[in-house]
């Protein structure tokens, strides 16, 4: 027969054990958001696009996303969220899944369209910025 005290023992370990697995779950998730905000990082500067102009372009697309919270998502404080991955991904003309492969490998040919888009938002963010 197990007794009270038996019961509360056990309850008490597992209690410790979910809260353990809740933690290591919970830095799991942390570290997926530092990982996919370093990928957004590296695409805006492998494209030459600074967080002001990546947030005039978002600007020009409907969505609201300042500098302030560009840098937060690229230090993974803050999650990007899956309609910023949708628009980034358009913008910058990658599959949303660039942001969660597990590959760092892109298509040169990709790459180059790239290029292209991003000298395209940089000169229509110029021109809504005012700096022609």
């Amino acid at each position: 027969m197990t007794t009270a005290a038996e019961l509360e023992e056990f309850f008490a370990t597992n209690q410790r054990k979910l809260e353990a697995d809740r933690e290591a779950a919970a830095e799991k998730y942390r570290q997926l958001d530092v990982e996919i905000g370093a990928r957004v990082r590296k695409l805006r500067e492998d494209r030459r696009v600074s967080r002001k102009e990546l947030a005039a372009g978002l600007a020009l697309s409907g969505h609201d996303l300042s500098e302030s919270s560009i840098a937060d998502i690229e230090r993974g404080a803050r999650g990007l969220r899956v309609s910023e991955a949708v628009l980034l991904g358009n913008i910058f003309g990658v599959p949303i899944s660039y942001f969660v492969e597990q590959t760092d490998d892109i298509d040169r040919a990709k790459a180059a369209e790239l290029l292209a888009v991003a000298e395209h938002l940089r000169e229509r963010a110029a021109r809504l910025l005012g700096e022609d």
